[in-house]
């Protein structure tokens, strides 16, 4: 009978029926599927289109006397239409309540196995949901997320479900825990996030632009949106992954906008004179800092740099309320200071005073001036890096394994994190604003050995700065980026 059923579906008078009905279920779960302890599921608007039209079909029966019209409407109308209406709402009966029959029996059995509702008994002895705590859940791709309602009565277990076995009714990881005003937000992965291969986007038939201005991916479903999760911090010790993770950032930078521009203009600071210091031949020998004195003037000129894109934007003729530094036109500009540590033992105390106080600057004031600060270093100190600091850093990752000082230093006091041991190479923890935990993470996988990563790099450059708006000439010279001018 349902080979049948699935065959009568397929049928071109039916499968129109079937998209629109797919695509119903598809947005509606999209927008959240509603869940108490007494029901669960949602209603596609179709079901109560079918069910009018079944209604009204059903009246014009009595409708001749009243209303007339030829014999062969009334024919169709009885015939064929109310007919074809019956049969296609049984034909797709299921497909009308919208919801994941597993998810929702599962919510519902955990609402009343955590006591999360409350149950009396009628007179004939049956049972009745009086009070209930509510759900919602989200189906995106690889992601279940659920919503729980901040009622007063369950104001102390809303942001408690992982500790009530929400994860063991699921059957389900937990990926991460977000607390709202009126809500917190339980996200887990239905199926393992991919891992991005940067070799990929090396290759010369690779797109040379993302289209997107303001985020990157991290992974196959999680992207950095650093024009609202400003600044980076990235810890982890020597063979954890680190600097490929840096490889990578730099590859994406150059890949942000689109045919008509957007790059990002990147500096970078260097103090062990590594392989990052070997990147001015991209990026030009004033964009890369080694010394204790190339760095500080490389910081300084990302801070005189955000200064010119305040004064730009403050201008009475050019001013709008309200309006980004992308309306302006103004691309991301990117620091990306390696190991602060060497260099705060390289340099004198002058110079690294003026460093880090244009840094923390940079930190808290440049967001809006698009010009973000990445910090990279083995273990995140408290002498190596400040508190009025640490607290603006959008996005923190650490690779490898890190002591337990060094995830406190990066994540905070988060309660029910329990660091793993790392053994895989570039995995480690990654934590965004408004997340109450870190979540697990790989970055982006390269062997860059493979390449010659500084001349892929150059040529994305070339194109960046072309796409820019500057000439393949001035772009392939050294320091061919260009800041904001009138």
């Amino acid at each position: 009978m349902s080979g049948l059923g699935d065959r009568l579906r397929a049928l071109p008078v039916f499968s129109p029926i079937g998209k629109r009905l797919a695509a119903e279920r598809s947005r509606v779960l999209s927008k959240g599927v509603p869940v108490n302890a007494a029901r669960a599921g949602a209603v596609s608007p179709l079901r109560a289109r079918f069910n009018i039209a079944i209604c009204l079909l059903s009246f014009s029966f009595f409708a001749p006397a009243f209303i007339p019209l030829p014999s062969f409407v009334w024919f169709l109308l009885w015939f064929v239409a109310l007919p074809y209406c019956v049969f296609v709402r049984l034909l797709f009966r299921g497909c009308f309540s919208v919801d994941v029959p597993e998810i929702s029996q599962a919510l519902q059995a955990f609402i009343v196995d955590a006591g999360l509702c409350h149950v009396e008994q009628d007179e004939d002895g049956g049972k009745r949901v009086t009070d209930s705590m509510r759900l919602r859940y989200f189906v995106d791709d690889d992601l279940l997320v659920i919503k729980a309602v901040d009622d007063v009565k369950y104001h102390g277990d809303v942001g408690r479900l992982a500790d009530k076995g929400l994860p063991a009714h699921l059957g389900l990881p937990l990926d991460s825990v977000t607390s709202g005003v009126t809500e917190t937000v339980y996200t887990f992965r239905l199926r393992e996030d991919r891992r991005i291969q940067a070799l990929d986007l090396l290759a010369p038939s690779a797109p040379p632009f993302s289209g997107v201005p303001d985020s990157m991916p991290l992974t196959g479903s999680l992207s950095w949106k650093f024009a609202k999760l400003p600044h980076m911090l990235i810890a982890g010790g020597t063979g954890g992954g680190k600097s490929t993770f840096i490889y990578y950032l730099l590859i994406e930078f150059m890949r942000l906008g689109d045919a008509n521009g957007g790059a990002a203009d990147v500096y970078i600071c260097d103090p062990k004179n590594a392989e990052l210091a070997s990147l001015s031949c991209v990026f030009g020998s004033d964009h890369v800092g080694v010394s204790a004195g190339q760095i500080a003037g490389v910081v300084r000129r990302c801070r005189e740099e955000m200064d010119r894109r305040y004064e730009y934007m403050q201008d009475p003729e050019r001013f709008h309320f309200g309006a980004s530094a992308f309306d302006y036109g103004l691309n991301p500009v990117f620091l990306v200071f390696d190991e602060v540590a060497a260099f705060k033992a390289a340099a004198d105390k002058k110079t690294f005073a003026e460093v880090w106080e244009n840094l923390t600057q940079l930190v808290l004031k440049a967001r809006a001036a698009n010009v973000f600060v990445i910090l990279a270093m083995q273990q995140p100190r408290a002498d190596t890096i400040s508190t009025d600091i640490r607290d603006n850093l959008g996005a923190r990752v650490t690779l490898g394994n890190l002591s337990a000082e060094g995830y406190r230093m990066a994540f905070g006091s988060c309660d029910g994190f329990k660091p793993q041991s790392i053994t895989e190479r570039g995995t480690g923890y990654i934590m965004l604003d408004g997340w109450d935990a870190p979540k697990p993470f790989k970055a982006p996988f390269a062997d860059y050995s493979r390449v010659d990563y500084p001349a892929e790099l150059k040529r994305l450059y070339i194109a960046a700065q072309r796409r820019n708006g500057v000439s393949a000439d001035t772009a392939d010279k050294d320091g061919g980026a260009e800041s904001v001018s009138d």
